[in-house]
């Protein structure tokens, strides 16, 4: 569904079916897991069959509970990765795609006049000045002075405008990062509901699951007995 070589669906049509997939797989897998339960839980007949059912659901709940574990090991790990990447994700994102645009417009030559001498060899500085800016979360004001002088020189914009400019490309980074951090933070919610969700179903498929096995299991029993009287 999301090969970047064939048409793509939209992104809710993706949503929707990965979501669909995670809720079935997870019941199903519950499922046959709680039935094969069921189904080899030795059955010594002693028991009546209300408790017999009863047991065979505990079986295949026991399934579920042992799979949740597994998976909220799983999820705990990848959410803790996530919220720990989260913040250098968007400083990558935007030091990779959106650091040369915003160096481009703050050095950007006014209409009013010609800017002195060349950017180009100050570009790779001014990007990693304010890379440490975003990774710090703040321009220092002795970084923030240089950056105000250099624009100021190069673009023949006063000072008081490079200042603003510096000020705004700043902001314009911090705000990158903040919505690529809060884009990451709704996928993690929408896949935590999701998981509920699965998980929830999971532990019912699985206790049903267990009982069919059961009543299978004695079931075969049973006309295994009666085979054997005839």
């Amino acid at each position: 569904m999301a090969s970047p070589n064939t048409a793509n669906p939209s992104t809710g049509a993706a949503t929707i079916v990965a979501a669909v997939w995670l809720v079935l797989a997870q019941a199903l897998g519950f499922a046959v897991g709680g039935f094969t339960a069921g189904r080899l839980r030795l059955n010594l007949g002693m028991v009546p069959p209300a408790e017999t059912r009863f047991r065979d659901g505990a079986n295949g709940f026991m399934v579920w509970a042992v799979g949740a574990v597994a998976v909220a090991g799983t999820l705990a790990v990848v959410s803790a990765l996530t919220a720990a990447n989260a913040v250098w994700t968007g400083e990558s994102l935007v030091g990779q795609s959106r650091l040369g645009y915003l160096v481009d417009s703050l050095t950007r030559v006014s209409q009013q006049g010609k800017g002195v001498g060349s950017i180009d060899a100050d570009h790779g500085q001014i990007v990693r000045v304010l890379e440490n800016a975003v990774r710090e979360r703040q321009l220092s004001t002795a970084d923030r002075t240089y950056l105000a002088t250099l624009v100021a020189t190069q673009t023949g914009v006063s000072q008081d405008d490079a200042e603003r400019r510096v000020d705004d490309t700043v902001n314009r980074a911090h705000e990158s990062i903040r919505q690529v951090a809060d884009a990451m933070r709704k996928a993690c919610a929408h896949v935590a509901l999701l998981t509920f969700v699965s998980m929830l179903l999971g532990a019912v498929a699985a206790t049903l699951g267990g009982i069919l096995g059961g009543e299978l299991r004695d079931e075969s029993l049973f006309v295994r007995g009666s085979a054997s009287r005839r």
